[in-house]
């Protein structure tokens, strides 16, 4: 072989093998084929032994050359290992190919030996009647699976099968269910190929009670490799997915661990684990989760207690506009896709001690369990954009729910703030879309979704971005949704927690299955939001706000005739015009309504006039005495005063668990006085012969919560606030 030029030793051989690729084999097909095994490498070299190893067609041509020519084999080699792969994913691959050689020269040695039936020869009618034994092994009459030859090995002391294959329609990965006979009974794991392909990998089954040791793990991977090959027209290969809702061109929704068809029973709805894995005649698809997150994600899409109750409790809310909104809203998600919809918010903001979350958990128990437990489809705000886009992935034309946006930054190893989380959050549900973020399993992908968020807050969460774009997709209801927060109130809205704790996940998949069985009706119904779309538009007079937002409110409009057509329990009392009047008023309205923020600003300022003895006034104070612990803070007497300063202590106090947000909020806003010279929120100030770390609230933050101006000194405002 021609040396390399001393100018070219060390560079990537990549190309060259590239333009010379031909060479390999006379024939082009094979030219071309290994030139995308080597441009899979190079755009994927981290990733390329998984993606080898669930490619078919890059294991028999890597096999043609493998066994046509060493040297032209050495230069494959060498073209992985110049395209970034591993030293020890090419040995990995190169042993592949060599114990699948082996298996195939064993095979053409036993091609007079007939296949076996597996069920037949072990007398157990419990695995398919068309499961054969690779001609390369043999079982003894204990049962155990041995090599075929002189000096046959041992490869597990039990009877092992591959019991069905789940190929995932979205990312293409490929999970394998193996099963084991151990003690009369067979037991079954369902693992990811790529576990299964290697040596060590296959070892760490060990721990789920799979026969498998240091001493057998090789021999494992080839009898499973040739038991996939000689099965391969047998075993049920189950299309699966991690994503929730539509699928097969909308025949089938999947509702967590179940399918809903046209023709489902809600009696008897199909669960995807209690399928026999001989029988899938009844099964469209299967969600399978790519990792436990996944898992816990859908474990509350689920239902519990009685139809007919929930529906009762639905009922006792349709007076309370919000609530009532809300609740339609939440049905909305199986219907974006079909009346091309975008993804927006729903931020229930307000004082209100138990309404807001009420409300929230109402909207969730549509669908699952609206229960703050392990086991609920009801989050916080202590998350991650990261999980957020997961799981608004996974729950695909359905909602999700946020509870508490005064929670939002309080996660370890968060390095985002309270304001960049939500605004970020707020962005990628508006979008659809989430980041390209390497490999869950198998090839990267973007995650792309389906949903209406669900958040609730102290404060409006739009007051937290700058994103035009996010804030037009955010339907902010302000306010107690139930109106008023006095005992009897507080009582009745403890009354309906409680009641759809007990009875939930009844009403969504119902929804569901009509969608399914009108089919013909979609146009119509995409024909019918257009035009309370357009209505609405024209309302919306010069508002480009207002205009964005009324596509959303018309989408939740437009199918309450037809949640009621599928849930035809549901009262029909109450009048849709006044509670869509009601909201059209709220959105277009004054969207600065009472504010969490606005009312710490005043409390502060309020706190500092009616303490003003707590707080050094710069030259005056050299003649007053200083308080007992020490000032609270710093407001110079003058009346060209510029901020007050708080003590880390009295800023706590005040701000309360709304402390994150309100600091975020406060610096998007300019509230903070700051020079750099205090530790992050806060700037250094004199009190006394010694600077200290302060909160300073500029003067002009409280002229804007307070709405005029201060033009008067702290003696005054005193004066002003007893009178």
């Amino acid at each position: 072989m021609r040396r390399l030029p001393s100018n070219q030793k060390g560079k990537n051989m990549t190309p060259n093998y590239s333009e010379n690729i031909a060479q390999v084999d006379s024939n082009d097909t094979t030219g071309d084929a290994v030139k995308e095994i080597i441009d899979t490498a190079v755009a994927n070299n981290t990733l390329f032994y998984s993606i080898f190893v669930n490619n078919i067609d890059f294991n028999t041509t890597a096999m043609e050359i493998y066994q046509k020519d060493s040297f032209e084999f050495e230069r494959f080699k060498i073209a992985l290992k110049n395209a970034g792969v591993s030293a020890k994913d090419i040995k990995s691959i190169e042993k592949l190919l060599k114990d699948a050689s082996k298996r195939k020269k064993t095979s053409k040695d036993s091609n007079s030996r007939q296949l076996i039936c597996l069920s037949s020869l072990l007398n157990d009618n419990s695995i398919p009647s068309s499961f054969v034994l690779p001609t390369a092994y043999q079982v003894d009459s204990y049962g155990q699976v041995l090599t075929v030859g002189n000096n046959p090995h041992i490869v597990s002391q039990c009877p092992i099968v591959i019991a069905s294959k789940m190929k995932n329609i979205n990312d293409k990965s490929v999970h394998l269910k193996i099963g084991w006979k151990h003690n009369g009974n067979w037991q079954y794991i369902t693992v990811n190929k790529e576990l299964i392909a290697r040596t060590q990998d296959i070892s760490k089954l060990a721990g789920y009670d799979f026969p498998v040791t240091s001493i057998n793990a090789s021999l494992l991977v080839g009898y499973l490799s040739a038991f996939e090959t000689v099965n391969s027209s047998v075993i049920p290969e189950i299309p699966v997915t991690h994503k929730m809702g539509w699928h097969n061109n909308k025949s089938c929704f999947l509702w967590g661990n179940k399918v809903i068809t046209q023709h489902t029973d809600f009696d008897k709805v199909i669960y995807a684990d209690d399928v026999n894995t001989g029988d899938h005649s009844a099964q469209e698809i299967i969600f399978k989760g790519r990792d436990v997150y996944d898992e816990e994600v859908v474990r509350g899409l689920t239902n519990k207690g009685q139809y007919s109750d929930w529906i009762e409790i639905a009922n006792s809310i349709f007076q309370y506009h919000d609530v009532r909104f809300a609740m339609y809203t939440s049905f909305l998600p199986p219907f974006l896709e079909i009346l091309n919809i975008n993804n927006f918010t729903i931020d229930l903001a307000g004082n209100s001690s138990k309404g807001k979350t009420t409300t929230l958990k109402l909207a969730a128990s549509v669908w699952g369990n609206p229960d703050a437990t392990a086991d609920s489809i009801v989050n916080t705000w202590a998350t991650t954009v990261t999980s957020v886009e997961r799981t608004a992935e996974i729950m695909n034309s359905m909602p999700i729910f946020l509870d508490d946006t005064k929670l939002a930054g309080n996660v370890k190893d968060n390095k985002q703030t309270a304001s960049a989380l939500i605004s970020n959050v707020l962005y990628a549900i508006a979008s659809g879309r989430g980041k390209s973020r390497g490999k869950l399993v198998g090839i990267d992908h973007t995650s792309s979704f389906k949903t209406i968020l669900f958040s609730t807050g102290e404060g409006p969460a739009t007051s937290l971005t700058d994103n035009e774009g996010a804030k037009g997709r955010t339907v902010s209801l302000l306010g107690n949704p139930f109106g008023k927060d006095d005992m009897d109130m507080s009582r009745f809205v403890s009354n309906i927690e409680d009641g759809f704790k007990s009875n939930y996940g009844h009403a969504g998949p119902r929804v569901v299955k009509f969608i399914m069985e009108h089919s013909a009706e979609h146009e119509l119904w995409r024909e019918s939001y257009a035009e309370v779309r357009d209505y609405l538009i024209s309302k919306s007079g010069s508002s480009s706000l207002a205009m964005r937002l009324s596509k959303d409110i018309a989408a939740v409009v437009s199918i309450i005739p037809i949640v009621h057509a599928a849930l035809p329990e549901l009262t029909q009392v109450f009048s849709v015009s006044e509670m869509v009047d009601h909201i059209w008023s709220k959105i277009t309205g004054n969207r600065n309504l009472p504010d969490k923020n606005i009312e710490i600003l005043k409390n502060l300022y309020t706190y500092a006039v009616l303490n003003t003895a707590q707080f050094y006034h710069g030259e005056t104070s050299q003649v007053q005495t200083a308080p007992q612990g020490g000032y609270e803070g710093h407001w110079h007497t003058k009346q060209d005063w510029s901020f007050i300063g708080y003590s880390k202590n009295v800023f706590n106090s005040i701000t309360g668990s709304y402390k994150l947000t309100f600091r975020d909020v406060a610096w998007k806003n300019n509230w903070f006085d700051l020079n750099g010279s205090g530790e992050g929120y806060q700037k250094q100030v004199w009190i006394g012969d010694r600077k200290v770390n302060l909160y300073c609230i500029k003067r002009t933050a409280f002229e804007e919560a307070l709405g005029y101006k201060l033009e008067c000194n702290a003696t005054d405002e005193i004066a002003k606030l007893k009178g």
